[in-house]
């Protein structure tokens, strides 16, 4: 079954594709995506995943591991490793509090907000 899911995938044009899930919600746009570059990789390994998606992964793993272990390892969903997220979590700079920029924006709505008045 799975093999004939794969070569009718492989068979159909990408543009076609594309149309066919173009109605589907951003978030099932990304996972379908995603398991169709898997479904075309040679291998697992060395796998490159999209921004959107590892972000997701990541959420997805700090929410609930045993969930995200689960779905791995019974492989409901093609997931990054638990090394690979700790790689990606470990690039990213995550500082506590209000950005500098929110503040800004904060700052001239209520300008705006006091002259409106």
């Amino acid at each position: 079954m799975t093999a004939q899911l794969k070569k009718a995938l492989t068979g159909a044009s990408q543009h076609r594709l594309h149309e066919s899930i173009a109605n589907l919600p951003a978030n099932q746009q990304l996972v379908v995506n995603q398991c169709l570059k898997q479904m075309a990789a040679k291998s697992s390994k060395g796998m490159r995943y999209q921004h959107d998606w590892l972000l997701s992964c990541i959420l997805l793993r700090i929410k609930s591991p045993k969930a995200y272990s689960h779905l791995r390892d019974h492989a409901f969903l093609l997931l990054p490793s638990r090394t690979t997220l700790s790689r990606y979590v470990g690039v990213i700079r995550a500082q506590a509090g209000i950005s500098d920029e929110a503040l800004e924006i904060l700052a001239k709505k209520l300008k705006l907000m006091l002259t409106d008045v």
